[in-house]
């Protein structure tokens, strides 16, 4: 793993403040799809939390909300901007979740493709999960190769497991979870408005969006 490159440094090299009023807007969305499946009283986790601005949206949902991030420097500055109200830990999804609770969604933004045992970070969260709960997973998308060309995604050293859709179902089938909802989008540029928003969303129909977004739950 590459613990270390996970620090202020790295951060600000990739833009990781997920406050923008764009990623607010995804946020909202996600929430949205997800309460679609769930009831009240929801318990969440953030897998990769960074620094807590899902969370903050999900306090403002009236969720009871968890989050986990292996970057010290991610967890301290969440603590430390008192963002969330969410219970912090600094801890690898590959070694499980230090929460006692049983969960009724666990979120995992763009995290997968920086492990290097992501099916163990799978069967983890697969764990976790109460009877029904849901999975909200994003990653990079393969299929995306013009915007492979223009993003720095593929820049990252530390993408060492990146994959195809059908090779991220293929996972989630054999650890257990039937996969509900599968599809790719542009997070920023969908929200922004204008044109290019349009094209965003017409890429992303047709499967060329940057990110692939799956709903995947725990049915027994």
């Amino acid at each position: 793993m590459f613990i270390k490159k996970f620090n202020k440094g790295y951060f600000l090299r990739f833009r990781h403040d997920k406050s923008t009023r764009e990623w607010q807007l995804f946020y909202q969305e996600q929430i949205s799809q997800l309460q679609k499946y769930l009831g009240g009283g929801i318990e969440i986790c953030d897998v990769g939390c960074g620094l807590g601005s899902f969370l903050e949206i999900c306090d403002k949902a009236g969720w009871f909300t968890y989050g986990i991030d292996i970057s010290e420097y991610a967890i301290e500055e969440a603590k430390k901007a008192r963002r969330t109200k969410a219970k912090l830990a600094v801890h690898d999804i590959q070694d499980g979740i230090p929460f006692e609770e049983e969960l009724d969604v666990i979120t995992c933004f763009d995290v997968v493709e920086h492990l290097e045992n992501p099916e163990k970070a799978l069967t983890n969260i697969y764990l976790k999960l109460k009877k029904g709960g849901i999975l909200l997973l994003t990653t990079p998308n393969l299929r995306s190769r013009v915007w492979k060309r223009i993003s720095g995604w593929q820049q990252d050293e530390t993408h060492i497991s990146l994959k195809k859709p059908e090779e991220w179902k293929k996972s989630l089938d054999g650890i257990g979870f039937r996969v509900i909802s599968l599809r790719t989008g542009f997070p920023i540029l969908e929200h922004k408005g204008g044109v290019k928003a349009l094209a965003g969303k017409l890429l992303a129909k047709f499967g060329f969006g940057s990110t692939l977004l799956i709903l995947a739950m725990k049915e027994r």
